[in-house]
């Protein structure tokens, strides 16, 4: 009996612990229910969040899109009212490399530079001429000033121009003993924007050896040598010069 009873008491232990596990093991399930819950709701969560980033992002997309296509409308432009500018200058030169003189007058200067041009009497006539005075007026080299000059006609701008080609080793000093001995330049009027891209590429052809560098009704074109068969260039913008300086010698096409 007493064995029984024993037997008895372990069963009841057994039980009690089998008892025990099972609410361990429903407790268990409950939790795996609960995480399998909040999972679900992460994940329908993270399932919302990245169509939202998507939304998102095709938005910043189209943006991204408008606006480089905005900035290519604004370029172009600006391309055309430069266009429109540079043909208002038409006929208009510039005169480069005339010392300013103190009290001088501009008049005589320039009807003795069409004598030593050799400007026809037909062309010489002008509306009118102003020099764009220099930072310096001490009588230093470097004060060579800058005349401009209105013509009436496109046609009186290439007889300048022409003769120019002609006497291309005038100076200064033939026109007034006193004065330096600067070369003279007469070329087209430029734009701000032409005469900023002129600049850089006259600096681009001396640094990879283009010896010709001009500007025809304000286009810019270089040429590497005086051969016919050499291939005339013409520079429409900075960003064409920045492709062609493979060294990247000139600093001043990657500030703009």
């Amino acid at each position: 009996m007493e064995s029984v009873a024993k037997l008895n008491r372990n069963m009841t232990i057994l039980l009690t612990k089998i008892e025990a596990f099972g609410d361990r093991m429903k407790s268990m399930e409950e939790a795996m229910n609960f995480f399998g819950e909040q999972y679900e709701d992460m994940k329908e969560r993270m399932t919302q969040v990245e169509n939202v980033t998507s939304e998102v992002k095709k938005v910043n997309e189209d943006l991204m899109k408008g606006n480089s296509e905005l900035r290519k409308e604004v370029c172009e432009m600006k391309k055309k009212i430069d266009d429109l500018e540079q043909v208002n200058l038409t006929s208009i030169i510039e005169i480069k490399g005339i010392p300013y003189t103190q009290n001088e007058e501009l008049a005589e200067v320039i009807t003795k530079l069409a004598d030593k041009l050799n400007v026809p009497e037909t062309d010489r006539q002008y509306e009118s001429v102003y020099r764009v005075r220099p930072k310096r007026t001490d009588g230093n080299a470097e004060d060579k000033g800058l005349l401009i000059m209105k013509l009436p006609s496109y046609k009186q701008k290439k007889s300048w121009i022409g003769q120019i080609k002609v006497y291309k080793d005038l100076t200064a000093k033939d026109l007034h003993s006193s004065m330096k001995d600067s070369k003279i330049f007469i070329n087209d009027r430029l734009t701000a924007k032409n005469s900023a891209l002129y600049w850089l590429a006259r600096k681009f052809g001396k640094h990879y050896g283009y010896r010709f560098v001009w500007t025809n009704d304000g286009r810019i074109f270089m040429k590497k040598d005086e051969l016919s068969s050499t291939r005339v260039i013409r520079v429409l913008d900075a960003d064409q010069l920045r492709k062609m300086d493979q060294q990247k010698a000139i600093q001043e096409l990657y500030s703009l």
